[in-house]
């Protein structure tokens, strides 16, 4: 039995996560993928010299030397991992398309062979299903590239994961 929840009860435990008033208006809307040129735009040299100036626990230390190099190579560190991590992501999604494409033209040869006559029903549905899943494979590759170019953009204002 499922038990559910009161929709202001859930409004007001997402008002509480983002640190906002609890009667703040939310609106969901589907995640729009990332632009290619958004990207493209990403200039990694400017973007860690302004994140090691934003960053917090950098400039808790800054009157340490030792402690704050220390810290100023553990942000850099997880800073450059972010930003390979985007790249790594990038490449995930174009090959995830890629396949996609292929799924496409595979599902596109199956459905005219069963309108020839040429396969079954259930060759079709099996290949169907096939270019769904992959469908899927690309969106969850673009909520994995979101969720990486959104940890960058905390970085670049100075909060290390």
């Amino acid at each position: 039995m499922m038990k559910s929840i009161e929709p202001s009860v859930s409004k007001q435990q997402l008002n509480i996560l983002m640190g906002q008033d609890i009667n703040t208006d939310l609106t969901l809307a589907q995640v729009t993928p990332i632009e290619a040129s958004v990207l493209d735009g990403i200039n990694y040299d400017g973007d860690l010299t302004t994140a090691l100036t934003q960053s917090f626990d950098v400039r808790l230390v800054s009157d340490d030397s030792t402690q704050y190099e220390d810290e100023k190579r553990s942000f850099t560190l997880a800073f450059k991992n972010a930003y390979q991590d985007i790249r790594a992501k990038r490449d995930a999604l174009s090959l995830q398309q890629d396949k996609l494409a292929n799924e496409e033209e595979n599902h596109n040869v199956m459905t005219l062979k069963y309108k020839l006559g040429m396969i079954s029903k259930m060759a079709l549905d099996s290949e169907r299903y096939t270019y769904l899943a992959q469908q899927d494979e690309v969106k969850a590759a673009e909520r994995d590239l979101l969720q990486s170019y959104t940890t960058y953009n905390w970085m670049k204002k100075g909060y290390k994961q």
